[in-house]
């Protein structure tokens, strides 16, 4: 359904982004709450929960209802097949309803054909058809309502031959991407625990890479002789899932540290995730921006300079293009000094019309042009989108010369010679 026909259906309809970490965490504080009520539970999309019963009366569903006090208003439908049970759970808004085997067929088909979960547009053909009962479809084959009508039709009517895979499965925990090593001998030095180190960073992100998540903070706690505990604490700017990349990182803190007692063992785990940011796809092959890397390299430059001295990695540019050129005075040498070129400056600039421009006494013509690059972050002005270009081109002479332009989405390029190389 889309949202247009679910804000159609329901006037007062909220919206919000999805948010599948929090999600996540969701599901897992109710199959942490169902666990006490039954061992088996399947959590199907964001509101339901398939349970499998200990016990068919109301005192079960009661338990239910207590297991999930405070998460909502809760409705426990049961029922022979998951298609009943969901019927009967749409049939009590805050509450529970329970429909056996020898009702089951009577009870459906007398509910609405939104208890089968058909897509909204499939919904209002059916109703122009004069379908809106599920005893009503129930009378036409499932083929020719998936040839008709697509397969969710199809499937829909496929379950109300007990043809519903749904059911609830014994929840599994996730692996845990927490490692603890105890040492058989107490180690004295921090040396030796890199070797161990490598075998649980590699455990860890292997962990996190099967979930398709990344650190953004490793923690070790190292545990000393008496009982006493020092923590070490990675945050990095992006999420991480290289171990030989973690342990370079927390090797480059443990150069800091200094023990006042030996490590009988040491806890590895990663108490901040996010999602790993898929690898950008390029035309010849070859690997992108390594963020894994620049994370190493920028413990390191902080081990060397200082926390304060390096916050973010980012190309800087010296100042725009006319400042960080060198220019040679009129009555200068003719030969720059190494590394700079001999620009000329006009003051003022010759604009450029119809490829012409007037430079060194003489009207000029551009005969090629290099490449053009912006010399300044965009800004507004008066409404309009500007921002500043700089060129390179050659001038009859033959002639070196620098391009400039102010530029907007309001008119065509202006370009003026601003310097010039003989």
């Amino acid at each position: 359904m889309t949202l247009a026909a679910a804000r159609a259906r329901a006037r007062t309809l909220r919206t919000a982004e999805e948010d599948r970490q929090r999600l996540a965490q969701a599901h897992r504080e109710v199959v942490r709450r169902l666990i006490a009520v039954s061992p088996r539970i399947a959590i199907d999309g964001p509101v339901r929960a398939w349970v499998e019963p200990i016990g068919r009366d109301a005192a079960w569903c009661a338990r239910v209802r207590t297991a999930l006090a405070g998460v909502g208003p809760i409705a426990v439908g049961l029922g022979p097949t998951a298609t009943v049970a969901w019927a009967a759970a749409c049939a009590v808004n805050d509450g529970h309803r329970e429909v056996d085997g020898a009702e089951a067929r009577a009870f459906l088909d007398e509910r609405p054909l939104e208890v089968l979960e058909i897509g909204g547009e499939a919904l209002d053909v059916l109703a122009a058809l004069g379908l809106r009962r599920v005893g009503e479809l129930r009378a036409f084959d499932a083929g020719s309502l998936g040839m008709r009508f697509g397969p969710a039709v199809a499937e829909a009517r496929r379950r109300l031959d007990d043809a519903d895979v749904r059911r609830p499965t014994t929840p599994r925990l996730e692996d845990d991407a927490t490692v603890r090593v105890s040492l058989d001998d107490e180690l004295d030095a921090l040396g030796p625990l890199a070797f161990l180190l490598g075998p649980a960073c590699d455990r860890v992100a292997a962990t996190l890479r099967a979930r398709a998540l990344g650190a953004v903070h490793l923690s070790l706690a190292l545990e000393l002789r008496g009982g006493r505990e020092h923590t070490v604490d990675v945050r990095t700017a992006s999420p991480l899932a290289d171990g030989r990349a973690a342990l370079e990182l927390l090797r480059n803190e443990l150069d800091r540290v200094r023990l006042a007692a030996p490590i009988a063992a040491f806890r590895l785990g990663a108490p901040a995730t996010a999602p790993l940011r898929p690898e950008p796809a390029t035309l010849f092959g070859g690997r992108g921006r390594d963020d894994a890397a620049r994370e190493v390299a920028l413990a390191r430059l902080r081990t060397r300079f200082g926390d304060d001295r390096v916050v973010q990695a980012a190309p800087v540019r010296v100042g725009p293009d006319l400042l960080r050129a060198r220019w040679r005075a009129a009555e200068g040498p003719r030969i720059p000094p190494a590394g700079a070129m001999p620009w000329r400056r006009l003051d003022p600039p010759a604009r450029v019309a119809h490829g012409f421009a007037q430079v060194a006494g003489r009207c000029r013509r551009i005969v090629r042009m290099g490449r053009v690059e912006r010399a300044s972050p965009p800004w507004w002005e008066d409404g309009r989108r500007r921002v500043h270009l700089v060129a390179w081109a050659e001038m009859d002479g033959p002639l070196l010369v620098m391009l400039r332009a102010v530029c907007d989405s309001a008119c065509d390029d202006v370009w003026e010679v601003v310097a010039w190389v003989d």
